[in-house]
């Protein structure tokens, strides 16, 4: 009775990743606080030059319902158009197109209206299926759908549909 047997137990280490590791998600933080950072200060100057063009334009509205004669600068109307385009954000419609490469569709062309700030976009599809599926992937990551369904026609070669979006 009194022996005692040796019991062999090999405890592994788990394993610790290694420093480049480490390193690279270091490296990932970095990059994705100085993109958060730069689109931030984007939003902010766009705010704030959207605040003063807004304000100059409460000016001259008080003049005008106080009966005065404003001498607006010969650019003004250039002024003007240039923040209606800087607000209408084409760029992200377009890249949500170009982006999606789905089967079944084929975009035939593409109207952009800078005064309205909409996209209207002509597909060829093979059917109502393939239609959805791409209004789902155009939609992805957006809180609220942004493109719509404005009308589909039968075609000889499947459906023909307009997709509007507004930005």
């Amino acid at each position: 009775m009194g022996r005692h047997s040796v019991v062999d137990v090999n405890f592994v280490e788990p394993s610790v990743p290694g420093r480049w590791a480490i390193l690279l998600l270091a490296l990932l933080a970095a990059v994705a606080l100085v993109v958060w950072a730069l689109v931030g200060w984007q939003t902010v100057v766009r705010r704030g030059v959207e605040r003063e063009l807004l304000a100059e334009k409460e000016k001259l509205e008080q003049l005008k319902r106080a009966g005065a004669k404003a001498a607006l600068p010969p650019y003004q109307a250039a002024a003007w158009e240039v923040w209606k385009r800087g607000r209408f954000a084409a760029s992200e419609g377009l890249a949500a197109l170009e982006a999606i490469q789905h089967p079944g569709i084929t975009v035939q062309s593409i109207d952009v209206d800078n005064e309205a700030g909409t996209l209207k976009v002509e597909i060829l599809a093979t059917n109502h299926d393939a239609i959805e599926r791409f209004l789902d992937e155009l939609n992805a990551g957006m809180p609220l759908p942004n493109w719509r369904l404005s009308q589909a026609s039968s075609h000889a070669n499947g459906l023909k549909a307009t997709l509007s979006s507004r930005w």
